[in-house]
């Protein structure tokens, strides 16, 4: 179980927050990168806004060059790619290049073609930051500390320990994982502007953007960006692995908190795989702390007190720590954190800072969860 993406997934469909407080600064000389709490004096800032903006602004530009090619002809996907890594890719396919890439494969199955039809690597045209004009910058600036950035913001340099001059500050929640969503609405954005009027476009040409997750993709972000409808018009294959989900996951509605923590360890340990295909497994897992909320602290209170007793494991191997990693997502799903369930926080805070092969990460999460 991935709870990365678990996490990624909440983010995406707004159930929690990117990081509200704090400023990466990029500087003039060496691209050298500061951290500050405070609100940066005297630079451009770019807030969430802004880069929303800037990501839609670039975007219409490759469009508009795109439409003005002699390429510009049944355009059926357009797909905006942020990158784990950093760095934005927009993509956008034919259906006569499809076609000529599909003549390459022997007999490929109906999902496959539906995969390949789909898959940005096999599309024609690909472009970058380089490609959105005087938008570009911004993206690029967002780049060079996207891929600098290392460990967490307070092992950064404030500015004034930083020889050169700074230049630019971004809201740190752009480049802590908030850019995923970002890129999202800026595909929101181009659609209800009518961006894409300028394409020679087929019936059921579709826009969105991808994470790097193929099954998170279709579970919210591809659908959130084309609606229900035409998605399974689209994807029709996809109809039947959804009412399979929905059908799972109401299997143990009527259980307790406890039950339902086990009903899922199968899963925490990859054995569930055996038994559902990918795309459906990630949408049960990502449905799996969604359906827990309902427990309330009663929720987050049972999987704290598993995580205390899991601290007092003498030898921890891979079981351990995909356990200790799945009731911390219980954790941070759950919406009500009581005194009690702070003070449980803090002490299991203590437990991991005495362990061996704990980083402060979790240190650092759990004492923020218990303010």
């Amino acid at each position: 179980m991935n709870t990365y993406y678990v996490q990624l997934g909440m983010l995406l469909e707004e159930r929690i927050p990117a990081k509200q407080e704090g400023y990466y600064i990029l500087h003039v000389d060496d691209e050298q990168i500061s951290y500050d709490l405070s609100v940066p004096d005297g630079i451009r800032i770019i807030t969430a806004e802004d880069f929303v903006h800037a990501l839609a602004e670039g975007c219409k530009q490759i469009l508009k060059d795109f439409s003005q090619s002699s390429v510009n002809e049944e355009v059926y996907v357009f797909v905006l790619h942020p990158e784990e890594q950093y760095g934005f890719s927009v993509y956008l396919n034919t259906t006569s290049w499809f076609s000529t890439n599909l003549s390459r494969y022997t007999e490929p199955d109906s999902d496959y073609v539906a995969w390949i039809k789909y898959n940005p690597g096999d599309f024609a045209f690909q472009f970058g930051e380089k490609h959105m004009g005087d938008y570009g910058k911004v993206i690029q600036q967002f780049v060079t500390i996207g891929i600098s950035r290392f460990g967490h913001p307070d092992g950064y340099p404030k500015p004034g320990g930083v020889s050169s001059v700074p230049q630019v500050a971004f809201e740190a929640g752009i480049i802590e994982e908030g850019y995923q969503l970002l890129a999202l609405q800026a595909v929101k954005r181009l659609i209800r502007e009518e961006a894409f009027a300028s394409l020679h476009k087929t019936k059921n040409f579709i826009a969105y953007s991808v994470t790097e997750n193929e099954d998170l993709d279709y579970a919210i972000t591809i659908r959130q960006a084309i609606g229900s409808g035409l998605f399974y018009e689209v994807f029709p294959q996809l109809q039947m692995q959804d009412d399979y989900c929905e059908r799972e996951v109401e299997r143990y509605q009527k259980s307790t908190v406890g039950e339902c923590l086990d009903h899922w360890m199968a899963a925490v340990h990859d054995s569930y795989y055996k038994n559902v295909k990918s795309y459906a497994f990630s949408k049960i897992e990502y449905g799996v702390f969604l359906s827990l909320k309902r427990f309330g602290s009663d929720f987050a209170q049972a999987a704290l007190e598993r995580l205390i007793a899991l601290m007092d494991h003498a030898i921890w191997g891979n079981e351990e720590h995909y356990e200790f990693e799945y009731y911390m997502q219980c954790v941070r799903s759950s919406d009500i954190l009581t005194p009690r369930l702070r003070k449980m926080c803090k002490e299991l805070a203590t437990s991991i800072r005495n362990h061996p092969g704990f980083d402060d990460d979790y240190v650092i999460e759990l004492g923020n969860l218990a303010k």
